[in-house]
């Protein structure tokens, strides 16, 4: 209750200041408060870990500015209309005129200037320029916090706590732009108060109290000295706060700004042995204060050699900590004595990219490359790895050509890809997919995943598609398809057969380029399996018994055949085949061009007994 009330009220007692005449001592005590909450400010921003923990900086910095005008217009009333203005104005006036009016004078103009044109100009400058890469980088910030949902790696509550973050600081920062502009603005009325307080002084002091020129001078230019310095120490520490907090560049698991300058200059231990070097060099030079320079190089050197001193935050944490690591996709396990055979890193990144490339355009698969690791092992047997397990080994010295080892090598890892493209499909591949599908056609992307399926769901489709040897290289004709059945049927058997439909170019291209003899089931054999498709039931077995000798017949007289069908019973019968061990393509009417389609196919069975009646039933 007490800090709800504090801020208002002390709002209300500062704006009341500007219209009400303040005791002296009230005075005093509003300048100290003034100046111990600039050195709290001050120090906030020293031991502050991320510049969103003072979200309220720019607020503090537009009352902080309303106090010190206040303060302002106190003091020069009190000027003004007393001769004198608190203890405080008349010890500060004193201690930076040390007796010499014009020193006095002289020394307050360069610290109004320094505050002026240096640190709040500078502060305002850098507040101005993050703001608007902040605002810059707002949406690909928060697209990224959108595909960290999609492929799962965070939950809607972290994604929502992330995008309010993201907020708070795009608003931090623009309130900061603006707040920096009240600070300048502050600097340019303390000149403009000081000026007018030096100049009314004067003709009061001469017109009203009857002193000489000399003496009105001298004893008005001491108050508005004091009052002008005890108005910029604190506007100055209060522009240097802020610019701390906006220069400083924040990492994830950093400390304190002082922390962090103090452990980041130690550890360029170069930098130290130079500074040292130097200050050892000018300690030679006749005239010098050798002393100073020697204290200090010989404090760098102690620096440089000392181990405790030079170690990071991180290496004084733990001294070795183990991290489990995730073995790659695919891992070449290189022997020393191997590596003659291996081309240079140009021709290898080549080889890799051709790889990469042919993998991509034979099965739309978008792996990452393949890591390489040095053994010790006295064997020259170079080993293929697959998510850690050894695939494959090759041996120099059954190489048909050791000058083309690599790239026979790599042509067997290609091969090997190809057959078991669908054990290289995971939520993180598929993830890589959308993610560079998401550069072309981000609306695509977000209106299919998660909405419509989840990544996981999208991987099962994309293996399904793979074990038939489909190509989704097309990644963004499936993304259509999906979208265009909707949440409504997502069942992954459905799913798939729907996808299909939409590949039918890529397809039939697949079925243009083998020697396939196709054959058609009976339309009463296609209906029986459509409708166990649809209800789940089982066939007949009857049925299964006819199907299987009537596909042992054609594996006999045919060395590569198919099955056309229609799209509802082409998943049920292509299980049925697979069950049966009988090697077959099953495609469905919907998914082929005129081009491809066969006129005339034969139909099976046909001439064989059989109770249609019943399987109409």
């Amino acid at each position: 209750m007490l800090r709800n009330i504090l801020i208002p009220v002390g709002v209300v007692v500062v704006l009341s200041s500007m219209l009400l005449p303040l005791p002296s001592f009230v005075v005093d005590f509003l300048l100290v408060g003034n100046l111990v909450l600039a050195l709290l400010l001050l120090g906030s921003a020293l031991y502050l870990e991320e510049p969103t923990k003072l979200s309220a900086l720019p607020t503090i910095l537009l009352l902080a500015t309303l106090y010190r005008l206040a303060l302002n217009v106190s003091t020069t009333r009190l000027i003004l209309g007393n001769g004198h203005a608190g203890a405080m104005i008349e010890t500060f006036g004193e201690l930076l005129m040390n007796g010499n009016l014009v020193v006095g004078v002289v020394v307050f103009c360069v610290i109004t200037f320094v505050q002026f044109i240096v640190i709040a100009k500078g502060a305002e400058r850098v507040a101005e320029v993050s703001a608007r890469f902040t605002l810059d980088a707002l949406p690909g910030k928060q697209m990224s916090i959108d595909s960290d949902m999609r492929a799962g790696l965070i939950d809607l509550e972290t994604a929502r706590r992330k995008r309010e973050d993201l907020q708070v600081e795009s608003r931090f920062y623009g309130a900061l732009d603006g707040a920096m502009k009240f600070v300048k603005g502050d600097a340019i009325a303390g000149i403009a108060i000081t000026c007018i307080n030096i100049v009314g002084g004067l003709a009061i002091g001469v017109a009203v109290l009857g002193l000489d020129v000399s003496h009105a001078l001298s004893q008005f230019t001491l108050l508005t000295v004091g009052d002008g310095l005890l108005s910029q120490v604190p506007a100055l520490l209060n522009s240097l706060a802020a610019g701390m907090i906006i220069t400083r560049v924040t990492r994830e698991g950093t400390g304190s700004i002082a922390d962090e300058m103090v452990h980041q200059i130690v550890a360029l231990k170069p930098a130290l042995f130079l500074a040292g070097t130097v200050s050892l060099l000018f300690a030679l030079v006749p005239g010098t204060p050798w002393y100073f320079f020697l204290s200090l190089g010989s404090f760098l050197f102690v620096v440089f050699f000392s181990p405790s001193l030079n170690q990071t935050s991180e290496e004084n944490e733990a001294p070795s900590r183990f991290e489990p690591r995730t073995p790659p996709v695919l891992e070449f396990v290189v022997p020393t004595d191997s590596l003659p055979l291996f081309p240079s890193k140009k021709v290898v990144s080549s080889e890799i990219h051709r790889f990469l490339s042919e993998i991509h355009s034979r099965t739309g698969l978008f792996l990452m490359p393949p890591e390489f690791r040095i053994s010790s092992d006295l064997r020259r047997t170079v080993e293929i790895l697959f998510r850690g397990v050894k695939v494959m080994e090759f041996s120099p010295d059954h190489a048909a050509k050791t000058e083309t080892f690599f790239q026979d090598s790599l042509a067997q890892v290609l091969l090997f890809v190809l057959t078991n493209r669908k054990e290289f499909i995971d939520d993180v591949s598929t993830r890589r997919l959308l993610d560079n599908l998401e550069r072309t056609a981000p609306e695509l992307v977000a209106s299919v995943v998660p909405t419509v399926v989840s990544v996981t769901q999208l991987s099962t489709l994309l293996r399904a598609l793979a074990e038939e040897d489909v190509s989704f290289v097309n990644i963004d004709q499936i993304l259509q398809s999906i979208s265009e059945i909707g949440v409504s049927s997502t069942e992954p058997r459905t799913l798939l057969e729907q996808v299909r439909v939409g590949l039918r170019r890529t397809i039939s291209a697949m079925v243009k380029g083998k020697e396939i003899d196709f054959i058609r089931l009976h339309p009463l054999v296609d209906f029986t399996f459509a409708e166990c498709e649809r209800t789940g039931g089982s066939l007949p077995p009857e049925l299964i018994q006819e199907l299987e000798r009537c596909f042992e017949e054609l594996v006999d007289e045919r060395k590569g055949w198919g099955v056309i069908c229609s799209s509802k019973a082409r998943r049920l019968i292509h299980d049925f085949l697979l069950a049966s061990h009988a090697k077959a393509e099953v495609f469905a009417d919907e998914e082929l061009t005129e081009e491809v389609l066969p006129s005339s196919l034969e139909v099976i069975p046909a001439s064989y007994s059989f109770d249609q009646e019943a399987l109409a039933a």
